[in-house]
């Protein structure tokens, strides 16, 4: 950890330019653990905790969001990993807690591969861009939204 702080942005954490754009890590907060084998393959650990313990619920609306944030850290660490002579690994892992009793629910693998993450940031990054190629959310999501997101989503304007 102490060799990374070197490339961290004291107020916005890990940042790697994509095409122009900055996408930022911080690992201050996150990822929450970095596991390193003795030959420095190092693998992304995302701790997420749920006060609904059910594996449907999660694997279908929590796991695909924990999935890819943990690919993105992987990411943006990549190149970072690689100036510190280790090697950014394809298997990470995601695992959920209960928020209520703190007993492990699951742990999820989670492949990372570097095109295609690459692939779906750039798209979110052009979406930015060009908001038709953002999927509207299903009208019931947007009951859960506070006022203050709903002042500034496109959505709801």
């Amino acid at each position: 950890m102490q060799k990374l702080q070197k490339f961290q942005d004291p107020e916005l954490g890990f940042v790697r330019n994509f095409k122009g754009t900055k996408v930022y890590c911080d690992l201050t907060g996150h990822p929450d653990d970095l596991q390193i084998t003795p030959s420095f393959l190092v693998s992304v650990i995302e701790n997420k905790s749920t006060a609904n313990p059910e594996l449907w619920a999660i694997e279908r609306f929590k796991l695909p969001v924990a999935k890819f944030q943990a690919a993105i850290y992987s990411a943006i660490l990549e190149p970072i990993f690689e100036k510190l002579g280790a090697i950014c690994a394809r298997n990470n892992a995601v695992i959920f807690w209960n928020s209520k009793t703190f007993e492990r629910i699951g742990w999820f693998p989670v492949e990372y591969y570097p095109v295609q993450t690459q692939t779906d940031i750039l798209r979110g990054i052009n979406a930015l861009h060009d908001p038709s190629l953002i999927i509207r959310p299903l009208e019931w999501k947007c009951k859960r939204c506070s006022k203050e997101h709903k002042k500034v989503c496109q959505f709801c304007q």
